[in-house]
């Protein structure tokens, strides 16, 4: 009895906590149709569509346009797909239309053309086969910052392990999380030993505030906030009944139509059900459990405030008048910072000027030259950053001197730098053989902002600042080109271009690289550096594990982290690397597994303890201690928990911030053991480089807009939130 009582209070509890949210957050800028009633928070969606049912492919760009049409697309924070872990990288090809090829890479052409067409940031967009740590990342981070007043909701539209390793990876927030699912399939799935079902997540979470809307038969009740029925009943139809979508007037509805992967067969975007569930008011506000093909045609022919298509924002430009770029200027002189900008479709609300990485000067819509002073002998990098009143930026930065004579001249360093990684110049495969094609690529003195593949000359894939590594399907014997290019915040241009061969090897061009052939491939090497072997961590503290892997004679395909044998992250040819979030006292066995892209593993492990020792040296779970002290319930620092935070703890490494989130704009850092930190978005984009030599830093984050960014040191590293 008790225990339905507390079950009710729950319930009623979060219920109006949604309501109250609602009248917050819900409001969209726009007219939108009368149906829409989010009840507000935060949205992930989360797709399968690598292996198994092509659903997804059109699932996905159905369900974006959904929230973007409701005027909603902001709260969407997170889109991961190709979430099959335990099928990464198999190509799968049992589809027609947009379903012919390779599934995981139709489901990436689904995913970049709803960026391109609905205005999305592609930052938020995860392709879980080679960014699978770092949607793990931002799905705990989007879980810890859950609360009562700003929920968030997952929809869950394939397997559950990525959902239970987000949650597992969250220290916090889980009492205001809802996971929906529609699919009695998708919820009992799994294709490995150690993933984890629907069951195990309600085992384990329900006792925790995790609310679940789950599958419920057709023949059942299910009309409490609890249960969702399958949504395949009234939205998987034959393809004449989307045929609006093919003549509509709106070029994204015609282009989620070409998305349908069955041909003549049947249209199924089922897992978009869900988010008009969800946008129409959800468990709690009596959201729409069975949509139908009609709804979808309401929302998505009336957008928001009736555009007939996303909004598009041309990006600002901007160049410097003085200093010349590479100039040199005589010490002792005052150097004026001049710089032109411009907005053709809108105007320019803030000027920055970086100097040597450090905001100098902060300006509004009009801005006055920034002076140096009695200028130093030395080399100095400026950097201006303008945004336009859409949001939009543009960055430049030039080098430049000062010196006793004034003349000499310092190369600019503007041009980008690229280079494929893998494969390499000259590699031979074996005919039909697939593999990834990686890249590294840098900007001296600005950013990468486009990346582009061409094989024998033919544009495949375009990426934007973040680049997910392209899969060469099934390699046709002979001689083949990959040219990667590269472009710049500037516009500037970087290219280099290889050549490979498949089977004969003398069908290959003349190159300085010996070809080798899969006969007698060599297996990969793999190399844990982090964490050492037999070494200790505090209770609490944040794990990093760090590996260094290659192949002799190809390319590193897969990468597996096993602990105490259960895998916990699986990324493609890219590692990133996996993070044990407040470990728990005990032993571990790590293993690490890395596939090759000819199929041969090789596995290094090694195992080390959390407690294991009476070290004194202050760990992340007693900072987090000291910290939850002197918070208030919102999880702002208060000034006692400042001044608790800065008390002398012997002489170890250690690192925390103060506020979290961040207030007025000021980050403090309270650390000992680092010379160096930098401050990164979820994206990877460098924000800060610092060179430390002080216990206490405050840095003023005056140009840093709102979201989630990483602090990274040399003992470990941090996340904190901008509000």
């Amino acid at each position: 009895m008790n225990l339905k009582t507390n079950s009710m209070k729950t319930l009623l509890f979060f219920f109006t906590s949604c309501l109250f949210t609602y009248s917050l957050f819900s409001q969209t800028n726009c007219n939108a149709i009368p149906e829409v009633n989010f009840p507000g928070g935060r949205v992930i969606l989360s797709f399968d569509g690598n292996v198994h049912d092509d659903d997804d492919i059109v699932a996905l760009p159905m369900s974006v346009g959904l929230w973007w049409a409701a005027g909603l697309k902001d709260r969407v924070v997170q889109v991961e797909y190709n979430n099959h872990v335990c099928n990464t990288n198999t190509n799968e090809n049992d589809g027609s239309g947009a379903g012919a090829g390779d599934d995981s890479q139709n489901m990436q052409s689904s995913a970049s053309g709803s960026i391109s067409r609905f205005g999305y940031n592609s930052g938020i967009f995860y392709n879980y086969e080679n960014q699978g740590s770092a949607s793990t990342n931002k799905m705990a981070a989007e879980i810890e910052k859950s609360t009562a007043s700003n929920p968030l909701w997952i929809l869950a539209g394939g397997p559950m392990e990525t959902i239970w390793r987000g949650l597992e990876q969250a220290s916090r927030g889980h009492g205001n999380v809802t996971i929906i699912s529609h699919s009695n399939w998708n919820e009992q799935h799994n294709d490995c030993t150690g993933d984890h079902t629907w069951n195990d997540l309600k085992n384990k979470y329900n006792s925790r505030g995790v609310y679940f809307v789950g599958f419920c038969a057709a023949s059942s009740n299910c009309s409490g906030p609890d249960k969702l029925g399958d949504q395949n009943s009234r939205l998987s139809a034959s393809l004449s009944s989307w045929n609006w979508m093919k003549t509509s007037g709106h070029e994204y509805n015609r282009y989620i139509y070409t998305r349908n992967p069955f041909g003549s067969e049947k249209f199924d975007p089922s897992d978009a059900g869900m988010s008009y569930f969800l946008i129409s008011g959800g468990p709690f506000n009596n959201g729409e459990k069975r949509s139908t093909i009609s709804d979808f045609q309401k929302l998505l022919e009336n957008p928001c405030g009736s555009a007939s298509k996303p909004p598009t924002n041309t990006v600002p430009t901007i160049s410097f008048v003085s200093p010349a770029a590479g100039s040199s200027v005589a010490t002792g002189s005052n150097v004026s910072v001049k710089i032109s900008a411009s907005d053709t479709d809108g105007n320019i609300v803030k000027h920055r000027i970086f100097l040597n990485g450090n905001l100098v000067s902060s300006q509004g819509s009009n801005y006055n030259p920034y002076t140096i002073s009695n200028i130093k002998t030395g080399s100095y990098t400026l950097k201006a950053i303008v945004t336009d009143d859409d949001g939009a930026t543009a960055a430049k930065s030039i080098s430049f001197n000062a010196s006793s004579s004034g003349t000499t001249t310092l190369p600019t360093g503007d041009a980008p730098i690229v280079s494929v990684t893998s494969p390499s110049n000259g590699q031979n495969f074996a005919v039909g053989n697939s593999f990834y094609i990686t890249l590294k690529a840098s900007d001296p003195n600005g950013s990468i902002v486009k990346h582009q593949i061409f094989i024998n000359n033919k544009l495949v894939d375009t990426d934007g600042g973040t680049y997910s590594p392209y899969q060469f399907s099934k390699i046709t014997q002979g001689t083949h080109s990959i040219r990667a290019v590269v472009v710049a915040n500037d516009g500037q241009t970087a290219s280099q271009t290889i050549s490979i061969t498949a089977g004969d090897s003398s069908s290959s061009s003349s190159s300085s690289s010996t070809p080798t052939t899969t006969t007698g491939n060599k297996s990969p090497v793999v190399t844990i550096l982090s964490p050492k072997n037999g070494q200790n961590y505090s209770p609490g503290a944040l794990v990093t594990v760090n590996l260094s892997a290659s192949d002799p004679d190809g390319s590193i395909a897969k990468h597996l982290i096993f602990v105490n044998n259960k895998l916990v992250d699986t990324d493609g040819g890219t590692y990133t690397p996996y993070k044990i979030s407040n470990a728990i006292k005990g032993s571990y066995t790590l293993k690490a597994e890395v596939t090759d892209n000819k199929g041969a593993k090789t596995i290094a492990t090694t195992t080390f303890t959390v407690g294991g020792s009476t070290s004194k040296s202050i760990s992340s779970a007693s900072v987090a201690s000291t910290k939850g002290e002197a918070t208030t319930e919102e999880g702002l620092t208060t000034e006692a928990g400042l001044a608790a935070l800065t008390t002398e703890v012997e002489e170890a490494a250690f690192l925390t911030i103060a506020p979290n989130p961040v207030r007025d704009k000021t980050l403090h850092i309270f650390q000992n053991g680092n010379k160096f930190m930098r401050i990164v978005d979820l994206s990877g984009n460098i924000l800060r480089k610092m060179v430390i030599d002080q216990r206490e830093i405050t840095v003023d984050l005056g140009d840093v807009p709102p979201g989630i960014y990483i602090l990274i040191a040399d003992s470990k590293s941090t996340k904190f939130v901008v509000k």
